[in-house]
C-alpha cells in the first residue's frame, strides 16, 4: 500500500490551531475572572445606590415638610 503523502502545511496548521485554542482557553479564564470582579463591584454599588435612594427620600420629605409649614426658603447664595 502506498503511504499517504503528508501535507507540508498540516503541521504548521496544527501548531497554529493549538496556539489559537490555548489563547482562547486563557482568554476564557481571564473573562471569568473579570466577571467575578464585576459581580463584587456590583455588590458594593448596591450599597451606594441604597444610601443614595434613602438620602433622596429624606430630602424630598424634608422639602415637603418645610413647604407645608411655610418654612421653605430659597437656596443660599
Amino acid at each position: 500500500m502506498a503511504d499517504k503523502m503528508e501535507n507540508p502545511e498540516e503541521k504548521i496548521q496544527e501548531g497554529l490551531f493549538d496556539r489559537i485554542i490555548n489563547n482562547l482557553t486563557q482568554l476564557n479564564v481571564n473573562v471569568g475572572k473579570i466577571n467575578a470582579q464585576l459581580v463584587e463591584i456590583e455588590k458594593q454599588n448596591e450599597k451606594t445606590v441604597l444610601v443614595s435612594e434613602l438620602w433622596e427620600n429624606y430630602r424630598k420629605n424634608a422639602e415637603f415638610h418645610l413647604a407645608k409649614t411655610g418654612e421653605l426658603e430659597g437656596p443660599i447664595e
